[in-house]
C-alpha cells in the first residue's frame, strides 16, 4: 500500500482538482464522529500539558506554544491518517511527532506564529500607544467608585479605531490560514521541510481560493456553534473539523489513497 506522494514534484502534478465541501464536510463528519472519544482524551492531555508547563514562569507557556502543543497537534494527523487508511486506532501516534520530522513541525509553527505577531503588529501598536499605563494604576488604586467610570472610559477612548484595526488584521488572518491550511499534513505526512510546505501548500490552495476560504468560513461557523453550547460543544465540532480538513487534504493531494474497510480490533473510545 502506497500513502505518500511518491514524486517529489508532486505539486506540479496537481492542475486541478475538484473542491466538493458538501461531501467534505458529511465525511468529515463521519470520520469525526469515529475518533470523538480519541480526540477527546488528546484535548484532555494537551490541556493537561499546557496546565502544568503554565507553573513555569515564563518558559513554560513558551515551551507549550512552540513544542509540545504543535508536536502533540502533529500527532492527531499520524493518528487520524492511520485511522482511516486502516480502520485500527492507534494512540500511540500522537507522540510520533517527538520522534519523525519534529525540528520542520516545530519550525512550521514558529514560522505561522511570527506571521501571525507581524500582521497584529499593528493592532499592538496602535494600543500601546494610545493606552497610558499609569491609567491602570488609577483604576487599580481608585477607592471611590464614581470615579472609577471617567478614568475606564478614557482608558478605552479609542476602542472603535482598535475594533477596525482588529478586523483589519482578523481578515488578513483568515487570508494567511487558508493559504497554509494543507501545511501541517504535507509536513507531517509527506516529510517536507516547513518551507517546502508552505510554499506547496499556497500553490495548490490559489487554485481554489474562493472555495477554499468558504470552506475554512462554515468550519468557522460550526466551532462557534460549539462556543455557544456552553464551549463544551467544542468537543464535538473541533474533531468533526479537523476530519473535514483531512478529507479535504486527502482528496486534493492523494484521491487515489487506498483504504481497508474492515475494522479490526475495535477499541473501547472507537465510535
Amino acid at each position: 500500500m502506497s500513502n505518500t506522494i511518491d514524486d517529489k514534484n508532486k505539486e506540479t502534478e496537481i492542475t486541478d482538482f475538484s473542491f466538493p465541501i458538501n461531501k467534505f464536510i458529511s465525511k468529515g463528519l463521519e470520520l469525526g464522529l469515529k475518533i470523538l472519544g480519541w480526540y477527546v482524551l488528546y484535548m484532555t492531555l494537551a490541556m493537561t500539558a499546557s496546565s502544568l508547563l503554565k507553573s513555569l514562569p515564563y518558559v513554560g507557556s513558551l515551551i507549550n506554544t512552540l513544542v509540545i502543543a504543535p508536536v502533540l497537534a502533529s500527532g492527531t494527523i499520524f493518528f487520524i491518517h492511520h485511522r482511516y487508511t486502516t480502520n485500527r486506532s492507534d494512540f500511540g501516534l500522537i507522540f510520533l511527532g517527538f520522534k519523525k520530522n519534529l525540528l520542520q513541525i516545530i519550525l512550521l509553527n514558529l514560522i505561522l506564529v511570527i506571521g501571525c505577531l507581524i500582521i497584529y503588529l499593528p493592532l499592538i501598536l496602535e494600543i500601546y500607544n494610545s493606552v497610558d499605563l499609569s491609567d491602570f494604576t488609577k483604576i487599580a488604586n481608585e477607592k471611590n467608585p464614581e470615579a472609577l467610570m471617567p478614568l475606564v472610559k478614557d482608558l478605552f477612548k479609542d476602542i472603535g479605531s482598535w475594533v477596525r484595526t482588529g478586523f483589519f488584521c482578523s481578515f488578513v488572518i483568515l487570508f494567511l490560514l487558508t493559504f497554509t491550511v494543507f501545511t501541517s499534513f504535507l509536513v507531517v505526512l509527506e516529510n517536507y521541510t516547513a518551507v517546502k510546505a508552505i510554499s506547496v501548500s499556497f500553490k495548490i490552495v490559489k487554485k481554489k481560493f474562493i472555495k477554499i476560504l468558504w470552506f475554512l468560513i462554515l468550519l468557522g461557523l460550526i466551532n462557534l456553534l460549539g462556543v455557544l453550547c456552553l464551549i463544551i460543544g467544542l468537543f464535538f465540532t473541533v474533531p468533526i473539523s479537523f476530519a473535514a480538513v483531512y478529507i479535504a487534504y486527502i482528496s486534493v493531494f492523494k484521491p487515489n489513497l487506498e483504504i481497508e474497510d474492515d475494522v479490526k480490533d475495535k477499541d473501547v473510545l472507537d465510535a
